[in-house]
């Protein structure tokens, strides 16, 4: 477990710092496009999808991830919803509804399914940054915050563990709104690291476009 998450650490802390560094339930990537996924042209020797967080567009090499759209209650106070756009190695998503998963450390068999999964977390929120911090401040955990930056957008990071799962969560600000990039690990998960630190980068451009 300390070795997964290790590893998806380093490459996202890293892409993040590299790089310069609750949407509505009807759907993730604002459904902006109202549409799934684009796949390019076979030609290219590994094929890239896209898919839109409002402004960004986003890319992922869809022959390593799967993107799955579902909902997460958002931190500190697991009340208020947000859609979001998940993207889980495609050999984890190749399980998904089969009973052989373990998550946590009950080790009872359960479902495999997107939630529990780790993977990246991408949404852009309807609020501005300040509100999500000041929603932290309110239940007095503004020590327990880090910076985080993106492409030279500044925000801050929150992380929530417990039975060995749990979420790095990265709040950014993006013209009015704010940007959510986190990283879910469970128990012994790990894989697709470098597609993940990919997707990173390409955030991160979409973040300069936006912001520039």
């Amino acid at each position: 477990m300390d070795r997964a998450i290790t590893l998806f650490a380093a490459c996202l802390g890293a892409a993040l710092a590299g790089c310069g560094e609750p949407a509505p339930r009807g759907g993730p990537a604002e459904r902006a496009s109202q549409a799934g996924p684009e796949t390019r042209a076979s030609t290219d020797p590994e094929p890239m999808a896209d898919f839109h967080l409002g402004p960004l567009r986003i890319e992922y090499d869809s022959t390593r991830l799967t993107l799955a759209e579902l909902a997460i209650d958002l931190p500190p106070g697991y009340e208020d919803e947000a859609a979001v756009v998940k993207l889980i190695p495609v050999e984890r998503a190749s399980v998904l509804g089969q009973e052989t998963c373990r998550y946590g450390q009950s080790g009872n068999a359960q479902p495999c399914n997107a939630e529990d999964e780790a993977g990246l977390v991408l949404a852009l929120l309807e609020r501005p940054l300040a509100d999500y911090r000041q929603a932290f401040a309110a239940q007095d955990l503004e020590d327990a915050l880090g910076p985080a930056r993106i492409d030279g957008a500044q925000g801050f990071s929150f992380t929530a563990q417990a039975e060995g799962s749990g979420i790095e969560y990265r709040f950014v600000p993006v013209q009015e709104r704010t940007l959510l990039v986190a990283r879910q690990f469970a128990g012994e998960q790990e894989g697709g690291a470098e597609a993940m630190r990919q997707v990173i980068a390409s955030v991160a451009r979409a973040v300069a476009d936006s912001n520039g």
